[in-house]
């Protein structure tokens, strides 16, 4: 199992000071409503960027490969759907490929019997 990785370049950040809270704030364009406090100012990056991804509901690409690295099979999944047919593949072994955004966030061995 590969580990998932975020694409958080694609996001705007800033970290300020802030007098009131007495912490180092940090706040993302895309998202106004989130914010993120610590006493350092790499921390809150670190923990804006972590949430946002959090937040992240951009479709997911599905690519299923079969051993030779032919693509067989490709969809596109939204929030919520959990299922795919995958009863036009035959047997045998398949590399499925999850891309958000362009950027590779999982790779899984299938095994269809």
């Amino acid at each position: 199992m590969s580990k998932v990785k975020f694409d958080h370049n694609r996001y705007t950040y800033r970290v300020t000071w802030s007098e009131e809270d007495g912490e180092h704030v940090a706040l993302c364009a895309e998202f106004p409503s989130l914010s993120y406090l610590s006493k350092s100012p790499l921390k809150a990056l670190q923990g804006m960027v972590k949430l946002v991804g959090h937040f992240d509901h951009s479709p997911l690409d599905l690519l299923i490969c079969d051993v030779a690295g032919k693509a067989v099979y490709r969809s596109r999944l939204f929030q919520g759907k959990s299922t795919i047919d995958i009863s036009t593949l035959g047997k045998g072994l398949y590399i499925a490929l999850v891309f958000r955004n362009g950027v590779l966030v999982r790779s899984e061995k299938l095994v269809k019997e």
